[in-house]
């Protein structure tokens, strides 16, 4: 038997939905993130191949105390 015999039938192929041509993906709208001028600590802007970066260093952000579950593992009581 030869190659051909034992080979399945060809079949077409159809493409599902589309197929992206290479370009690049539209900006994402990320939420902006604000720091008031008083917090900033310093700042360097850097400019390189035609885009201007701006490092800050700023005061630490008070964040939230975890949740209370976080702490719990196997029935232990809360740490305080």
């Amino acid at each position: 038997m030869s190659f051909a015999e034992q080979s399945a039938p060809i079949t077409t192929a159809h493409v599902i939905g589309e197929i992206p041509d290479g370009s690049p993906s539209p900006e994402l709208k990320l939420p902006g993130f604000v720091v008031p001028a008083k917090d900033i600590l310093s700042s360097k802007t850097y400019f390189r191949d035609g885009q201007k970066i701006t490092m800050q260093q700023i005061k630490p952000i008070a964040l939230p105390a975890p949740p209370v579950v976080a702490a719990l593992r196997h029935n232990e009581e809360p740490a305080v």
